[in-house]
């Protein structure tokens, strides 16, 4: 029985072994980042990329360091010291050497998360793969005796036309983590970085991203046009997730903006204008008048003829 136990655990102890070298072979060392650059594989060493050095290869690592075989740093297009790396030479393990210090001891070499250039120009284009923009829209209403002027911020597509378009707007906050990191990520890529900080993104920008797009809730976009959240306030960040498809193709692009809201209420006061009419007194002007005063007249006139005709044929 002893024996048998003796066994199990030798066992067990060479499984828990190898399992620990694959997980260290499956991870890139810390301070490294690998280019695929035309199935040419170079590692960009933190702290390195200026400076000369010596590296050297191999597959066991516990080779002894004297028997190794250093040799110097290559040169990229930019004039970046690298390692250069075959792909026969993944999971193998890398020593450094530098003003004759070894500096890195056996590190593990791999090749699986390499980026390519193409992922890192990829990376750089975000923000500016669909045409947009930026501007305001007033819109007026009217309560009462109240003039109401809201005006606040829109995102306009000016891209393809023949193209359609969905989006999501997002607020950037606590509870989506994934946008707040990306755009502080946006905020780096317009600085100066060497190659080695432009990888290190890259892997952070793949990992963001896919994750972003795969969660994605989208809408479609009417006439080309977005407005800011209803309820976001002046000042409030977001993020405008866009997504195009044209021709079989599907683009995705995000704009980061902060929310611009200008609410003017002004109260307005009507005149109210009342026509009156005044009698005007009578005149003499109207010649109805002079008519009927006439015939007034001449009727007096009969009257008083009459009355002296009678009187005088009373007195004969």
């Amino acid at each position: 029985m002893k024996k048998l136990y003796s066994k199990v655990v030798l066992i067990l102890m060479v499984v828990f072994f190898a399992i620990s070298m694959c997980t260290v072979v499956n991870a890139t060392a810390e301070g490294m980042q690998v280019l695929n650059s035309n199935d040419k594989y170079l590692i960009y060493i933190d702290g390195l990329l200026g400076d000369t050095y010596y590296y050297a290869i191999e597959d066991n690592a516990g080779v002894n360091e004297d028997d190794l075989n250093w040799i110097a740093a290559k040169d990229d297009t930019e004039g970046n010291k690298v390692v250069e790396v075959t792909k026969e030479q993944a999971n193998s393990y890398l020593w450094v050497m530098q003003n004759n210090e070894i500096i890195k001891t056996a590190e593990p070499i791999n090749l699986e998360d390499a980026v390519t250039v193409e992922d890192v120009n990829e990376m750089k284009t975000l923000t500016n793969r669909i045409d947009v923009t930026i501007d305001t829209v007033t819109e007026t209403t009217r309560e009462d005796d109240v003039i109401r002027k809201v005006t606040q911020g829109t995102l306009e597509i000016t891209d393809s036309k023949n193209a359609t378009y969905s989006y999501q707007i997002v607020l950037l906050n606590d509870e989506n983590s994934d946008y707040v990191q990306l755009e502080e990520l946006v905020n780096k890529i317009g600085t100066e970085m060497n190659m080695y900080e432009n990888i290190e993104l890259t892997k952070q920008y793949n990992e963001l991203w896919n994750n972003i797009i795969e969660n994605a809730k989208l809408s479609k976009v009417k006439d080309n046009t977005i407005m800011q959240p209803e309820d976001a306030e002046d000042g409030t960040k977001y993020a405008v997730l866009l997504q195009k498809e044209e021709d079989g193709e599907t683009t995705y692009d995000v704009q980061f903006l902060t929310s611009y809201k200008e609410v003017e209420n002004t109260e307005t006061t009507e005149t109210v204008k009342k026509e009156v009419k005044t009698a005007l007194p009578v005149t003499f002007d109207n010649p109805i008048l002079f008519i009927a005063l006439g015939v007034v007249l001449v009727a007096i006139v009969i009257v008083a003829i009459r009355m002296r005709k009678v009187s005088k044929k009373n007195e004969k």
